[in-house]
């Protein structure tokens, strides 16, 4: 696999249109709250859409954590607009229409498959990447229980 991002290190920042049409900041987090940064393969794919539905059915466990999620996309700001609408969802979604986020992060790409792998990532309240996940495949996922452990653990100040 390329490069990847590294635990324990500052997260890039970067600034996105969100499905209000504004553009969101990651280090408009800081200090605030953590963030679960979930990078997807694109609207069209089933599995990122199951994502976003287990997503969906446990933000409330991230919120009780203090943790934000921002869903990166490279689908346009309006179909992303629609989705959200359309499956009731609260959390954040953005559009990387260039891909220029997902480069600095490393998004895996499966040239057999022609696209990118989904990419998840931790970043605690300080700006520092406290976990990653880089997908094998398009169905290669974490739980949402895995995630809401590294946030306990981050949020007893304990290393991940």
């Amino acid at each position: 696999m390329a490069t990847q991002l590294a635990l324990n290190h500052p997260a890039p920042d970067f600034e996105l249109q969100d499905t209000d049409f504004v553009n969101l900041k990651l280090s408009k987090f800081r200090n605030k709250s953590n963030v679960v940064l979930v990078f997807l393969r694109g609207l069209v794919c089933p599995f990122a859409r199951a994502q976003l539905a287990q997503l969906r059915q446990d933000y409330p466990a991230f919120i009780e954590r203090n943790a934000e999620i921002i869903v990166i996309t490279q689908d346009g700001t309006h179909t992303i607009k629609r989705y959200w609408q359309e499956n009731d969802i609260h959390f954040n979604g953005v559009t990387d229409y260039k891909s220029k986020v997902a480069e600095m992060y490393h998004q895996p790409v499966d040239m057999f498959d022609k696209g990118k792998l989904p990419a998840v990532f931790i970043v605690d309240k300080s700006g520092i990447i406290r976990y990653v996940h880089y997908a094998e495949s398009m169905s290669d996922i974490p739980a949402n229980q895995d995630l809401v452990i590294v946030l306990d653990h981050i949020n007893l100040g304990q290393k991940t």
